[in-house]
């Protein structure tokens, strides 16, 4: 028969979680590996049940401070929840028109043959340096 586990303290399990601690920072605090904490996690439910009311806890209380944030007029706080809470989005509408709203126009331009570069410039001879070869 395995010798039983020793207590966890779960009130600062909840703790640590309230304050978005991961399951290796809280497993460090408690001085046990992050599997093993892992392993207590899924067979000690009590262990599950404070782990998620301190995450419940943190998410509580953030959402709290953005809301003081809002009703105190930030703008940005104030267009983020609105986003993320009433599906608000950006919308940039971008629309291509020729003259007067109508139709754009476009013209066809044939491509010129490649000149050869001159010899001479204003007089001067031009010396020409090897082509260089260009890798793919």
């Amino acid at each position: 028969m395995p010798k039983p586990l020793p207590p966890l303290d779960l009130n600062l399990i909840s703790k640590l979680a309230a304050i978005d601690c991961t399951d290796s920072e809280i497993a460090s605090a408690l001085g046990l590996t992050k599997d093993r904490f892992c392993q207590r996690k899924k067979k000690e439910p009590e262990l599950a049940a404070a782990l998620e009311e301190g995450h419940a806890s943190a998410r509580r209380s953030l959402r709290r401070l953005q809301w003081e944030v809002a009703n105190k007029g930030n703008p940005t706080m104030l267009i983020w929840l609105g986003k993320n809470m009433l599906g608000q989005t950006d919308h940039e509408t971008v629309r291509h028109e020729g003259p007067e709203g109508g139709p754009i126009q476009y013209i066809e331009v044939e491509r010129l043959p490649k000149r050869k570069p001159p010899d001479e410039v204003n007089g001067i001879q031009v010396e020409r340096l090897p082509q260089r070869e260009h890798s793919a």
